[in-house]
């Protein structure tokens, strides 16, 4: 029974790792195509930059789904059908995911906002309303490609967005390795 639990907990963390891989892929495409149009301010129209915004510093946190591990723990019952090994490896998971993915994603969670995010609030009015605004203007697109801190800050941020993409796909490797195993015990 605890078996089952963990193990649909674990898949529940690959379709939530495969999500955010689809979800940073999305914000891959939408940092690129910002970059592009600040790289070509004549092809393109300042409004247009509005809708990209948001993709250079919004970031979810991963979250596994610890609920059956938190179960086995409070009931003081940490052996899973007398497998120690096991239970070491599912252990041995989660820490993982708490060290490393917890650390990456909070690095580049604050790089968004406390960098880019600062910085482009500093430079623009965020709000599209100011532009008609007399007194507060909205930068023009060439303004943006003027400022090489911009883009290089975004494509920093780009870059940055590999190292979570590789920790999931270890991440997710590891957890098929750790089902494949709890399948194992399952039909013994």
């Amino acid at each position: 029974m605890q078996l089952e639990k963990i193990s649909a907990n674990i898949e529940d963390d690959i379709n939530q790792y495969n999500k955010k891989l689809l979800a940073q892929k999305n914000f891959r495409v939408k940092i690129d195509r910002f970059l592009l149009m600040i790289r070509n301010p004549f092809k393109y129209e300042t409004s247009d930059l509005d809708k990209y915004y948001k993709s250079l510093w919004f970031f979810q946190r991963f979250t596994p789904n610890k609920s059956a591990l938190t179960n086995l723990i409070s009931s003081g019952k940490m052996n899973i059908d007398q497998n120690d090994g096991l239970l070491e490896d599912v252990l041995t998971y989660y820490k993982s995911i708490d060290e490393h993915a917890a650390s990456v994603d909070e690095a580049l969670a604050s790089y968004s906002r406390n960098q880019i995010g600062l910085y482009i609030m500093k430079f623009d009015f965020m709000d599209s309303n100011t532009v008609t605004s007399d007194f507060r203007k909205r930068k023009t697109l060439l303004e943006y490609h003027q400022n090489h801190a911009i883009e290089n800050l975004v494509y920093a941020r780009k870059q940055l967005m590999n190292t979570p993409k590789i920790l999931y796909e270890r991440q997710i490797n590891n957890a098929k390795n750790l089902l494949e195993l709890i399948k194992i015990e399952l039909n013994k």
